[in-house]
């Protein structure tokens, strides 16, 4: 029997230690993710994270609504990443979502993750390895050899995953299963981000952006682009799902 799956599921986790202020402008050459896990009656459920090049995991932002459709979703999550300067397009950051939503069809045999749209909402699917994901939270949280922790959740914006993780309890009698009392749609967004940030990230053809409105990383503009001399304005639906950080 494995000990690590009894008991509080993160016990090295304290408020002092492991949450504080902090905004992704002040972190250097981070990478960026989105977690999501999928629900209706119960709670859909997103957190905005980066992990920085010395494997620091960061948590800024929180979502969680129940019984609100695909669109609601979307437009909050754009405001918030507005709000905190989150890289939300496809490209800057990876977005990870449970895998229930590549199997859930509606009426029409859509799944969920079309309904999203594949093109500005390109889920992955996250392991479902509930054991392993909540292992390496767990081992970020606990001091290296230098006496550091590599998980911090933001002190203010993450008040239902900070209760989620200081609340999160084993089941004795099912080893690695949280208790059924215990909420855990962030945690299993906590789960997604961990483990996927340990597979590669897929290599994706370069699409064409002929005519499409085009963000360069290194100065940061947006404009549309001219490969080929092609002068084809972007559509007004196009113009409308334009993210641009609030800073520009």
């Amino acid at each position: 029997e494995d000990p690590s799956e009894f008991g509080l599921v993160f016990p090295d986790f304290t408020p002092h230690t492991h949450m504080k202020r902090f905004e992704f402008a002040d972190l250097k050459d981070a990478a960026y993710y989105i977690a999501y896990d999928e629900g209706f009656d119960a709670p859909s459920a997103f957190i905005f994270a980066a992990i920085t090049p010395d494997g620091t995991h960061w948590i800024r932002a929180e979502h969680t609504r129940a019984r609100w459709t695909i669109a609601q979703h979307q437009r909050e999550l754009v405001e918030i990443a507005n709000r905190i300067g989150f890289p939300l397009w496809p490209g800057q950051c990876r977005f990870v979502a449970d895998p229930s939503i590549s199997g859930k069809m509606d009426g029409n045999g859509v799944s969920i993750a079309e309904q999203w749209g594949p093109r500005q909402w390109p889920w992955e699917n996250g392991s479902r390895d509930e054991v392993g994901g909540l292992s390496i939270a767990r081992t970020l949280m606990q001091p290296d050899s230098q006496k550091k922790v590599k998980f911090f959740i933001h002190e203010t914006d993450c008040p239902n995953l900070t209760e989620q993780v200081m609340d999160a309890t084993y089941d004795d009698e099912r080893p690695g299963k949280l208790m059924k009392r215990c909420v855990d749609h962030l945690l299993d967004c906590v789960r997604y981000f961990c483990l996927i940030a340990r597979q590669p990230n897929p290599l994706l053809p370069q699409p064409n952006q002929d005519g499409k409105w085009l963000r360069d990383p290194r100065t940061l503009k947006v404009s549309l682009t001219q490969r080929n001399r092609s002068w084809l304005a972007p559509s007004s639906s196009e113009r409308a799902k334009l993210f641009v950080p609030r800073q520009e």
